[in-house]
């Protein structure tokens, strides 16, 4: 067997000896164990990488038989390339980064007075390591520096700074953080808020934005508290007649048609309204705009189950609306910059 031929088709790869080897079986305990057939002497065992990098350099005390096959100038070959193999893992791997240096000049400079305990000066060094060891976290994860702000990130630190009971803590890892302790922190957050939602029958408010916003773009937010209990009508503050029938207008399916009908033809005028009152240049759209909102504005004809070709009083009231505002807008300047538009 030609080793030199397999190493150049090995490549990078970090378990090259698995090239002299043929796997017959994965086994059910998985972790990178298999059946295998040695190239050399054809012994087959089970075992990882490990055991087939022991049985392949004749590595010897390790509970594998050596391969009494490989030639003697092959154990040479099969070293030098685990030893190649080895060294590009370790200089692939991530370099450790010191730490910036301790500054004395600051211990020196710091007020007696401020150090509360004479455990704490001496301990300045160890606070100045943590300190570094923070911002390295920050700094390497791309963290906002706000996330300092966060009481909790404080509370943390505090609470493993004044308790000897956990030496040796751990922090959370990536999976715990996203499964079980999130799971947790949910089922607690629900559980308070629990109450509260059970209020929500008889005190429920829901708020409403429109979308608009102010000529200083901020949004114009609208608060509309829905009652339906039956303390509307035991109210005195107000006219008992008139809660009443604001009551049973919302409780009025025939009265939400009628809002659905009148949504479906100003939506198309209230869209090309938002469209336009942009920043955004949007005069070679506007043209395209206005068609496609005079077609959706007749849905007014479907409404009173009219065809297009048959007169509608109130179309025609609408559409005279929308036309004297068109032609009031619309100048030959702005026809010819629509024309000359390159799309």
């Amino acid at each position: 067997m030609d080793i030199s031929n397999q190493v150049k088709e090995q490549g990078e790869d970090t378990k090259p000896l698995w090239n002299y080897v043929s796997k017959i079986k994965g086994l059910s305990g998985g972790c990178g164990n298999f059946e295998v057939r040695c190239n050399f002497c054809e012994i087959v065992f089970n075992g990882s990488y490990t055991r087939v990098r022991t049985h392949l350099l004749k590595i010897t005390k390790k509970g594998v038989r050596s391969c009494q096959k490989i030639t003697p100038s092959n154990p040479t070959e099969l070293t030098k390339m685990d030893n190649e193999t080895t060294l590009r893992i370790e200089r692939s791997k991530k370099k450790h980064v010191s730490l910036p240096p301790m500054s004395n000049q600051e211990t020196t400079n710091v007020d007696p007075k401020k150090i509360k305990t004479l455990e704490g000066f001496f301990n300045m060094q160890a606070r100045e390591t943590l300190d570094y060891e923070i911002a390295r976290m920050f700094y390497s994860s791309g963290l906002a520096f706000h996330l300092a702000r966060n009481p909790h990130y404080r509370k943390a630190f505090s609470f493993a700074a004044n308790n000897n009971c956990i030496p040796g803590y751990q922090p959370p890892g990536y999976n715990k953080l996203r499964t079980t302790l999130l799971a947790n922190e949910r089922r607690h957050v629900e559980n308070l808020l629990q109450p509260i939602k059970n209020t929500c029958k008889e005190k429920g408010v829901s708020i409403v934005n429109d979308g608009w916003s102010d000529p200083q773009r901020r949004p114009l937010i609208n608060f509309m508290a829905m009652v339906i209990s039956e303390q509307w009508s035991s109210y005195k503050a107000d006219d008992i007649n008139k809660a009443k029938f604001v009551k049973e207008t919302a409780l009025d399916d025939i009265w939400w048609d009628k809002v659905d009908y009148i949504l479906s033809f100003t939506t198309p005028i209230y869209d090309i309204l938002r469209k336009t009152d942009t920043d955004v240049v949007c005069l070679h759209l506007v043209y395209e705009m206005w068609n496609s909102m005079i077609e959706n504005v007749k849905v007014i004809y479907r409404h009173e189950r009219k065809g297009e070709g048959e007169e509608s009083t109130f179309y025609k009231v609408v559409h005279k609306i929308l036309i004297d505002r068109w032609i009031k807008s619309s100048s030959h300047l702005h026809c010819l910059a629509h024309s000359l538009n390159p799309w």
